[in-house]
């Protein structure tokens, strides 16, 4: 192992926190790499980076990706497809699993739920909205929901203040003391695509091209499939 590290800034969306906490972390170091990481949502990454904080390089979503290279925030010659992340529904360790089987049976087992728990400003979590705006249930579940700002929803369940989380199955697994019931029907499942880039105010380059060969890997990609994304390349 180098013990000498070089360090560098990164700011992530979540979706890969838990590949991160079993194995991408350790990689990095192995390879002489001390990954500070800002775990946000997307959302919150690019406010980050409008009002002027800075990284050496971003994971986030592939249409804020875009955004960020339009806004000169990353060079597009820098940025690489990283993971797909689907979304899926969890519950306390032990508790009874809902029948998501089929569209019907996701949207009877939200409406059936004491309360569920989502990230208002996660990818998931704005899909979630909008998909429940679509089909009329938006109000009836947000009267008993547990919206939080940014993190992991999974805790919800833990804590006891929601029943059914949902978010990124990657997210949920980050969590200890839940199960994962599965992702979304099919017919209204959206896969969450991620990047990584070098930000163009990266105070070190070099160190920044060292963490995106680490973060696309070979062995990089068997950490994300273990952990529940599937790698781009």
């Amino acid at each position: 192992m180098q013990t000498d590290a070089y360090k560098a800034g990164l700011f992530s969306a979540l979706a890969v926190r838990a590949a991160f906490d079993n194995g991408m972390i350790a990689a990095l170091r192995e390879h002489g790499i001390d990954a500070t990481i800002g775990w946000d949502p997307t959302t919150v990454i690019e406010a980050r980076l409008r009002k002027g904080d800075t990284a050496d390089a971003i994971i986030v979503t592939d249409s804020a990706m875009k955004n960020m290279v339009d806004a000169g925030w990353v060079a597009a010659r820098h940025c690489l497809p990283l993971v797909e992340s689907s979304i899926g529904v969890a519950v306390k360790r032990g508790a009874p699993r809902p029948d998501i089987s089929s569209v019907q049976n996701f949207f009877d087992a939200l409406l059936k739920s004491r309360s569920v728990a989502y990230s208002l400003s996660g990818a998931s979590g704005i899909y979630l909205q909008q998909l429940l705006r679509e089909h009329g249930h938006l109000e009836e579940i947000n009267r008993r929901a547990t919206p939080i700002d940014k993190g992991l929803v999974a805790e919800r369940l833990v804590s006891g203040e929601a029943d059914i989380a949902i978010q990124q199955i990657s997210e949920l697994s980050a969590v200890d003391g839940i199960d994962i019931v599965g992702p979304f029907p099919a017919e209204i499942q959206q896969i969450v695509s991620l990047s990584v880039g070098i930000c163009s105010a990266s105070v070190d380059r070099p160190v920044a091209h060292d963490l995106l060969k680490v973060l696309t890997s070979g062995y990089a990609k068997t950490i994300y499939e273990r952990n529940g994304l599937t790698a781009r390349w």
